[in-house]
């Protein structure tokens, strides 16, 4: 039999399709995506006797130990002890009634997945740096903590937000008995390598007889409105955002708001503080619905792009917390809310209802629709200048704080320094490579010219010969000493471009940490000045304070022309008062000299004239 023809075989212990091997094995080391053939079909031997107990007392515990793999003839009779077993325990298995994997088990079928679907994984790190399209995995160990942490039950649906190659979602497939498991990756790449991990993860789960959830991996954008109601349906949404940029981030927020309550949220970067506190300036904030905790990593190296510990956080949608911030918050304003709201028409009572803009929850509609039916006439407050002040503060402050937070946030700067590392160790393996050549051209060298010295030595009979031989390796040796100095050149200007570019980087990163401090200081300036004139403020909220604003800069823009003419009245007062002042003055200068006094009828004495100044 010619090798050609030549194929091994493995029955499933379930019946379901066989693995065919054909002979020789093949191995083919691809990095992480090495496929060894031989390792293989022994590892599933061993992988079928340790999920079947039956087999645990028979020859195929221990047939697997002392093997020689480049044998035809004794693989062979392995495989054919093996399927002799396997066809008893395949009459004996309930097809109907099949046990989940076990951890070990989907690791091993992962691994295999991945490294059959992947044919190159270097594509996968052809991505633009800096961007949301970085690609990275989350590790099979901090999935599976995940799991354990966020159960999902029955009817739960699963959705991971950038699936890349769908590892996660198969994972969590095959862990849980879920409804539906969905992915959505938008590049081209892992969408490729995804359809065959699919392939290949559901023929290794029927051959070993595990059943999983039903799943489905979809190309595009997850943003598109295609995906709306895949995201408004999840139960449980898992999304890798360490590198996404403050956009994203804030268009993904703005959809995360519309979820309903219960859904739980996985991702390695917070979407609120774990310490947030809601106040009226953050209450359209989608942290204002979410609890948080954190979930610190068992085992070092979760994920592939960094060797550090990368936490992840789980958000639950919660909206109890916002709305018994509103009770209070009606408890304490309803008066004013009263007074504000009351005899309006249902133009006016339109108008005031949009500019309030007060939360739409359910806790609010009955004490809104009460406090809107009576309305007919809208009574404004009188504005003080430390509440315009206020508002002019608040609408400053919030926009330099959005610029700050979208232009030095602390994401951007770890994602930034995190990416200067990988260009250093890039830098570093670059020069170790060119270390490398050089010192395997100079050993190649010395062993070429020793070969050629003890031919020299076997041709000493010929001394015109052996000094033509010298005289060639002496002359190879000189080209070998000029090729060698370039090479130590080249190297020499490698290394000081690699400390230009790290000094040059350092540099650039200090500057930014100076800027960030000195804007965080400006921050810190104007909050409290915010703080110096909220204190001051009557409690408004902001919907009253806002139309109060309005109203007060009309009457100010109506009473600016009878404004201008008092300050006419004010100033022509005052000089006919500086007039008056002066005639006093001579008159008083005559009363001395004697030359006009006035005599009093009725005390027979001289008396001043009386000076009535105008009233202002």
């Amino acid at each position: 039999m010619s090798n050609t023809s030549k194929e091994l075989t493995l029955i499933s212990p379930v019946g379901g399709p066989s693995l065919i091997y054909k002979w020789p094995l093949q191995q083919i080391s691809r990095g992480k995506c090495a496929v060894d053939e031989a390792a293989e079909l022994l590892d599933t031997i061993r992988c079928v006797v340790a999920e079947h107990p039956q087999l645990a007392d028979t020859p195929l515990r221990t047939c697997t130990t002392n093997v020689i793999i480049s044998d035809y003839s004794e693989m062979k009779k392995l495989c054919d002890l093996y399927n002799t077993y396997v066809k008893d325990l395949t009459k004996q298995t309930n097809a109907t009634n099949r046990a989940p994997a076990s951890k070990a088990l989907l690791k091993v079928i992962l691994q295999r997945t991945y490294s059959h679907a992947v044919f190159d994984p270097e594509k996968l790190n052809h991505y633009q740096p800096f961007t949301p399209e970085v690609y990275g995995e989350t590790k099979f160990d901090m999935v599976d903590q995940i799991i354990e942490e966020v159960p999902l039950r029955n009817g739960d649906t699963f959705l991971d937000l950038g699936s890349g190659v769908g590892q996660v979602v198969l994972q969590v497939a095959a862990q849980n008995k879920c409804r539906i498991c969905h992915g959505i990756e938008q590049a081209a790449t892992p969408n490729s390598y995804a359809k065959r991990m699919i392939t290949h993860f559901s023929h290794w789960m029927k051959f070993f007889g595990k059943p999983h959830s039903e799943f489905e991996l979809h190309e595009g954008d997850f943003l598109d409105e295609k995906f709306r109601m895949i995201i408004q349906k999840s139960t449980m949404i898992f999304v890798n955002n360490y590198a996404f940029g403050p956009t994203l981030n804030h268009n993904l927020k703005e959809r995360l708001s519309q979820l309903p309550e219960g859904v739980k949220i996985i991702s390695s970067c917070e979407f609120r503080p774990i310490n947030f506190r809601i106040t009226t300036r953050n209450i359209t904030d989608v942290g204002t619905i979410l609890r948080v905790r954190e979930i610190h990593p068992r085992t070092p190296g979760s994920v592939s792009w960094t060797n550090n510990d990368v936490c992840y956080f789980i958000h639950t949608i919660d909206r109890t917390y916002l709305e018994e911030y509103v009770r209070q918050q009606r408890v304490k304003y309803g008066n004013k809310l009263d007074s504000l709201f009351k005899n309006t028409d249902r133009k006016i009572r339109e108008r005031v209802e949009a500019e309030a803009e007060l939360p739409a929850l359910s806790v609010m509609d009955d004490r809104r629709v009460h406090l809107l039916s009576n309305l007919t006439e809208v009574e404004v407050p009188q504005i003080t200048p430390e509440q315009t002040l206020f508002a002019m503060l608040q609408t400053h402050l919030d926009q330099y704080l959005s610029q700050v937070s979208s232009s030095y946030g602390e994401a951007t700067l770890e994602v930034e320094l995190e990416q200067a590392k990988l260009e250093k160790e890039r830098l570093e393996s670059e020069l170790a490579q060119a270390n490398e050549v050089v010192r395997g051209e100079e050993e190649a060298a010395l062993v070429n010219l020793n070969k050629r010295l003890c031919e020299l030595e076997v041709k000493s009979r010929v001394p015109g010969q052996i000094g033509k031989e010298l005289q060639y390796h002496v002359h190879c040796h000189k080209n070998f000493s000029r090729r060698f100095d370039r090479l130590e050149t080249d190297v020499t200007a490698l290394q000081i471009l690699v400390k230009k570019s790290l000094t040059s980087m350092v540099s650039r990163w200090q500057k930014r940490h100076s800027r960030m401090i000195r804007h965080c200081e400006e921050v810190g300036a104007l909050q409290n000045t915010y703080n110096d004139v909220i204190d001051k403020l009557p409690g408004y909220t902001l919907g009253e304070l806002a139309s109060v604003c309005k109203n007060e800069l009309r009457l100010l823009v109506e009473n600016k022309e009878s404004y201008r003419q008092v300050t006419e009245n004010v100033s022509s007062l005052e000089k006919e008062n500086v007039k008056l002042e002066n005639d006093l003055k001579i008159k008083k200068r005559r009363e001395y000299y004697g030359c006009s006094a006035q005599k009093d009828p009725r005390t027979d004495t001289h008396q001043a004239p009386i000076l009535r100044h105008p009233q202002t």
